[in-house]
C-alpha cells in the first residue's frame, strides 16, 4: 500500500485485506494467517468489525494488502497470483499459501517478495519455481 500506515483508515485497511483474500482464495486461511478468533474473522467480513492500528493483525494485513497488489504486478493478473501461491517453491522449500500460515513462513515469503522487488529480479517460469 502506498499511503503511510498512519493514514490508512482501518475500513480501508480491511477493505483490502477481505478483496486481497478473495482474490487470491485466502479467506478460508486468513484467520490462521492473522492469528485471529473465527468468530472475529466473521465480524470483519461482514463489516461489524475492523481492523485496529494498535493490533497484531494490522501489520500482517498491510503485508497481505502489498502481497496482493505485488504479486499482481509482478505476474500480470490475479489468477497468475493464485497459482504462484499455490505451487511449491524451491527457494521457499513449500508453496507460499502453506508458509504464509505461521510467522516464520510468512517472514519467509514477504522476505523473498521483498528481494525480488528490490533486485528487479524476475519469478522463474512456473515450472521452475
Amino acid at each position: 500500500m502506498n499511503a503511510p500506515l498512519a493514514t490508512i483508515s482501518p475500513a480501508t485497511l480491511t477493505k483490502a485485506l477481505l478483496r486481497a483474500a478473495d482474490v487470491l482464495h485466502l479467506a478460508q486461511d486468513l484467520p490462521t494467517i492473522l492469528g485471529v478468533e473465527a468468530q472475529h474473522w466473521t465480524r470483519l467480513r461482514s463489516g461489524a468489525e475492523t481492523l485496529q492500528p494498535d493490533s497484531e493483525e494490522w501489520a500482517i494485513a498491510v503485508r497481505i494488502a502489498s502481497l496482493f497488489r505485488s504479486l499482481v504486478t509482478m505476474l500480470g493478473t490475479a489468477e497468475s497470483a493464485r497459482e504462484w501461491l499455490d505451487m511449491p517453491h524451491r527457494t521457499l522449500g513449500s508453496s507460499p499459501r502453506e508458509l504464509l500460515r505461521t510467522d516464520a513462513g510468512r517472514d519467509r515469503v514477504f522476505g523473498y517478495l521483498d528481494a525480488v522487488q528490490k533486485y528487479e529480479i524476475k519469478l522463474p517460469p512456473r515450472s521452475q519455481h
